[in-house]
């Protein structure tokens, strides 16, 4: 996979503007690692990136993107999973991430496992048209 499938990834599936993912994919000061950055491949096709920013002790996973036809697959899992491993061979203390618990379990689980505690919560408000 190159950048531009990651970054073309990123545009479809997040709805990033193309000019702010193709300079942060080029690694620069404020721009995604490229090293702890994970991508999955199938077939020699590109179905899942994870990116992330560094800064010594703490990390953020900035954007996970998962094809629909791997959604609440493996892929998910495995990109969380590898990631985490690197960051914890450099001594990363904090990891931050954002995850809807309903409509990705498999991170909700990790969390759980990793013992992360829940810096905020989010409730989105919505109004019923129905009635």
């Amino acid at each position: 996979s190159s950048p531009g499938d990651v970054c073309r990834l990123m545009i479809d599936y997040l709805g990033y503007p193309s000019e702010q993912v193709a300079e942060r994919l080029r690694g620069t000061e404020h721009g995604f690692s490229q090293t702890l950055s994970r991508v999955a491949v199938m077939e020699g096709k590109l179905v899942g990136a994870l990116l992330i920013t560094y800064r010594k002790t703490i990390a953020s996973i900035d954007a996970t993107a998962v094809l629909p036809a791997h959604r609440h697959t493996w892929v998910n899992t495995a990109l969380k999973y590898s990631a985490m491993e690197a960051l914890s061979a450099r001594g990363v203390e904090r990891v931050r991430f954002s995850a809807n618990t309903v409509e990705h379990p498999d991170t909700a689980k990790i969390a759980v496992r990793a013992e992360a505690r829940i810096l905020s919560t989010l409730r989105q408000p919505f109004l019923i048209l129905d009635r």
